[in-house]
C-alpha cells in the first residue's frame, strides 16, 4: 500500500486491542521476541498469568526489575526464558540456572533471527503513537527490531505476528526508527509514565576511578569520534573530557555522561567522517526527564539499529574512532574478559569486541580498555597467562591502550 493512503487512521484504530487480548494471541509452543531496554507489562503481565499454555520461549534483551520474567521460578514448564544480554536483574538468574544466556556480538544478533537460527512467531516492539502520516517511532531503544521485522514479515507474512505496544509518553526519535502502521498486526496502548534510569552514584566509585579517567582522557585527541561501553569507568571518562574540542559520538549506549558533554558544547560532531554533526547511538538510558525531552524529535539525535551502530566496518568509517570499554580481568599479553567475574557470568558480549575491532580499522583510531587493577578486597584483576581467562573478549591482536 502507499504510505500516503489517507484512511490509515481508521485501519489503525481497528487494530487496537487490549493487553489481555494481545496475550491471548500467543499460543503454546510459540517463540516470542521482546528485545529492547523495556517490556510492556500490559501484555507480559496477563501472558505470564495464563495457566493454559506451555513451552513458550521468550527472548529478552535488558530485563526490568519489575518484570514477571524476573521471577522465573513461578513460570516453570510454561515459559523458557533466554536473555541475549545480562544486567543486575538477569545475571543472578543465569547463575541459578533459572534462565539461559545466549552470547552474541551486537553486530551479529540480527542474524540469529533473520537466518532462522532462532525462529520467532511473535514480536512485541514498543513504539510511539503514529504521526500524521501513520509512522510510529521505535523511540530511544530500536535495538534489532526494524531490519529484523522488515525481513521476517516479508518472508513469513501472516506467520509472524507483530503486536506493538504504544506509549504516548515516549520521545519520537530521529534516525532509523520508523515503522508504518500497515506493517503491524495489532496495537496495545500502554501509556505508562517514563522513569529515569538509575546511573552510578558517587559513593559507588572508588577513589581510583577519577585517576583512571584522567589517564584515558590524555589519550583522546580533539576531533575524535568516541564510543563508550558499559561499566563504571568509561562513562566517567566524560568528566575528564570537558576541556576537549569538537568530539563526535558513535556509540551503543547514550548515557547521562555523554549528554552532559553535549550540553557543554564539547561534542559537536564537526569532524565526523560518517554522520557529521549527529549523535549516533543504538539505545539511550535517560536518567532525567530533561534527557527524555532532548531526545524528542531532535534532528542531531539519531538512533539506529544495533546491527548498524555496532558494525565495526560502519563505525570505522569515522576517522580517529576511539573505543573506550571496561573489563573485569586482563592478562599480560593483552587479552581481556568483560563478561565473567570470578567464574560468574555477569554481563553479555554486547558491542565490546565490535568496537575494539572498529577502532583498529579506523584511520587514527584507538582501542582503549579502562579498568581497575584490583578489587576492593584486594583480589587482582590481572592474570599472568591468557589461559586463566574464562572468556576472552578482546584479543591481543587488537591495537589496544590499557589504563
Amino acid at each position: 500500500m502507499s504510505y500516503t493512503e489517507k484512511n490509515w487512521v481508521n485501519k489503525y484504530k481497528k487494530k487496537i486491542i487490549s493487553g489481555f487480548e494481545g496475550a491471548q494471541k500467543i499460543k503454546s509452543g510459540m517463540s516470542v521476541q521482546n528485545l529492547g531496554t523495556a517490556e510492556s507489562l500490559a501484555i507480559i503481565q496477563p501472558l505470564t498469568e495464563r495457566q493454559d499454555i506451555e513451552d513458550v520461549r521468550i527472548y529478552l534483551g535488558m530485563m526490568r526489575s519489575d518484570s514477571p520474567f524476573a521471577r522465573p521460578e513461578k513460570l516453570v514448564n510454561r515459559f523458557k526464558i533466554y536473555s541475549l544480554f545480562l544486567n543486575r536483574v538477569s545475571a543472578p538468574l543465569v547463575e541459578k540456572g533459572l534462565i539461559e544466556f545466549i552470547p552474541s556480538h551486537n553486530s551479529m544478533t540480527n542474524r540469529m533471527f533473520t537466518d532462522r537460527h532462532i525462529d520467532i512467531d511473535v514480536a512485541l516492539p514498543i513504539q510511539t503513537p503514529p504521526d500524521r502520516d501513520g509512522f510510529l517511532s521505535l523511540s530511544y531503544y530500536p535495538e534489532m527490531h526494524k531490519p529484523m521485522l522488515h525481513q521476517l514479515k516479508k518472508e513469513k507474512g501472516d506467520k509472524l505476528l507483530i503486536i506493538a505496544c504504544i506509549n504516548e509518553n515516549l520521545p519520537f526519535c530521529c534516525g532509523d526508527t520508523l515503522m508504518h502502521e500497515s506493517e503491524i498486526d495489532f496495537f496495545v496502548e500502554d501509556h505508562y509514565p517514563l522513569k529515569p534510569y538509575p546511573w552510578y552514584r558517587e559513593d559507588e566509585l572508588g577513589e581510583e576511578i577519577p585517576i583512571i579517567a584522567k589517564n584515558v582522557a590524555s589519550l583522546i585527541d580533539d576531533g575524535s569520534t568516541l564510543e563508550f561501553g558499559i561499566g563504571k569507568v568509561p562513562p566517567h571518562v566524560c568528566r575528564a573530557l570537558m576541556n576537549k574540542n569538537d568530539l563526535g559520538i558513535h556509540t551503543e549506549i547514550l548515557s547521562r555522561s555523554i549528554f552532559d558533554l553535549i550540553k557543554a558544547g564539547v561534542i559537536t560532531g564537526r569532524y565526523k567522517t560518517l554522520h557529521p554533526n549527529q549523535v549516533v547511538f543504538g539505545f539511550a538510558l535517560p536518567d532525567s526527564m530533561e534527557m527524555y525531552a532532548w531526545l524528542d524529535r531532535n534532528p542531531i539525535c539519531t538512533v539506529y539499529p544495533l546491527a548498524y551502530v555496532c558494525d565495526p566496518y560502519i563505525a570505522a568509517q569515522n576517522n580517529k574512532f576511539t573505543a573506550i570499554n571496561a573489563a573485569v580481568q586482563i592478562d599480560l599479553t593483552g587479552q581481556d574478559n568483560s563478561e565473567v567475574i570470578f567464574k560468574t557470568q555477569w554481563s553479555g558480549t554486547g558491542g565490546h569486541s565490535d568496537y575494539m575491532r572498529a577502532a583498529c580499522l579506523s584511520k587514527g583510531g584507538k582501542a582503549i580498555v579502562a579498568m581497575q587493577s584490583t578489587a576492593r578486597n584486594g583480589r587482582a584483576f590481572i592474570s599472568r597467562r591468557c589461559y586463566h581467562l574464562p572468556h576472552r573478549h578482546s584479543i591481543r591482536g587488537h591495537r589496544i591502550w590499557h589504563s
